[in-house]
């Protein structure tokens, strides 16, 4: 004989235990995963923040051969520039050294459409976060740290 709703209520009971087992093991399958990453994957947007000099350059839309379109302001954030980002290298492998000097490269351009050019030299650090240092490649004096506060992606 079928009793609805006990069925219901079992299912939603075995549900719930499932689903809290899932999320533990989703937790520990993500640090896992950070632990065992094979390479790493640019994510289709991201944020960089320049707090030196107090610059943000947003992704816009999908990459298009390692390009992406660009928004850029000040803080506080008066106007907006707008550009292309191109990445022009991208180190995949990861490294679980703590020596800065052994982490995998990143390096890439933004110009803007006013006609300034950033020059990015960063690393990736074990946990997928990039940071490093831009100068503007018109002006030398004009240097300043970044970072991506989003972690790469891990494949």
């Amino acid at each position: 004989m079928f009793k609805p709703i006990r069925t219901i209520a079992g299912i939603a009971a075995v549900a719930a235990v499932a689903g809290t087992a899932a999320a533990g093991t989703a937790a520990t399958s993500t640090a896992d995963a950070a632990r065992s990453c094979h390479y790493w994957e640019i994510p289709s947007s991201f944020v960089i923040n320049q707090p030196r000099n107090g610059w943000t350059v947003k992704t816009r839309g999908k990459p298009v051969d390692f390009k992406w379109q660009v928004s850029a302001y000040p803080y506080p954030r008066v106007y907006t520039e707008f550009g292309t980002l191109k990445l022009t290298r991208f180190d995949t492998k990861p490294s679980k050294s703590k020596r800065r000097e052994d982490w995998p490269k990143v390096e890439f351009t933004v110009a803007l459409d006013n006609g300034s050019t950033g020059l990015y030299t960063g690393r990736i650090d074990p946990d997928g976060f990039i940071d490093g240092t831009t100068r503007d490649r018109f002006n030398s004096r004009a240097k300043s740290d970044f970072e991506v506060r989003e972690p790469l992606d891990c494949a």
